[in-house]
């Protein structure tokens, strides 16, 4: 494969589909692709999601949409680095492209954390929460889900789902989805090669 034409340059070939897919497990084996990461596809459904998109922020919400100030930019970058270094989401994509909607929690010390996604056709999705190690475990996580949400539903409208992907190892982040209401929907594997 790696031969083909529209590969060259591509460094990393990455297959990602449902754990009990054989077919895709058999292919991997085949061409010597193994298991990278196993992840849980979570999603918010229907009445949960309302209530989260109605009732909004908190009052003491200090959520904000990223700032064009070039230091926040930069914290958000160097948090992003080392909460996910070997993510396909680089810091470049959330500060520069148009795909992501990127919201912040700033304290008296500066960056807590950040929250960034998108809109699908059928759903919000939220690609990364990075919340600094020393404010984690104290709801700073789930405000700033809850702040991408609703801003995500003020641009781009009303969506039936919104979905998130956790690490099968990173059990706060599935704690914090779940305590918004998040469910388990899917299991899914990473084979890369």
């Amino acid at each position: 494969a790696r031969s083909l034409p529209r590969l060259t340059g591509v460094r990393t070939l990455e297959l990602f589909g449902h754990r009990d897919n054989r077919l895709l497990a058999d292919f991997a084996a085949r061409h010597g692709a193994p298991v990278r990461m196993t992840t849980r596809r979570l999603t918010l459904t229907a009445a949960p999601l309302r209530s989260l998109l109605v009732r909004g922020p908190g009052q003491d919400d200090r959520t904000t949409l990223l700032p064009e100030d070039p230091q926040v930019g930069a914290a958000v970058a160097r948090l992003h680095d080392r909460c996910f270094p070997d993510a396909p989401t680089t810091a470049a994509h959330l500060l520069d492209g148009d795909r992501h909607t990127v919201v912040v929690l700033l304290g008296e010390r500066g960056l807590l954390g950040y929250a960034a996604g998108f809109t699908q056709a059928k759903e919000y999705y939220v690609d990364v929460v990075g919340v600094e190690e020393d404010a984690r475990c104290c709801g700073v996580g789930r405000t700033l889900v809850r702040r991408l949400l609703a801003e995500l539903a003020a641009r781009d409208g009303v969506r039936d789902r919104a979905a998130a992907m956790v690490r099968d190892d990173n059990e706060a982040s599935e704690r914090m989805f779940t305590k918004l209401g998040f469910e388990p929907y899917a299991e899914l594997v990473n084979y890369q090669v």
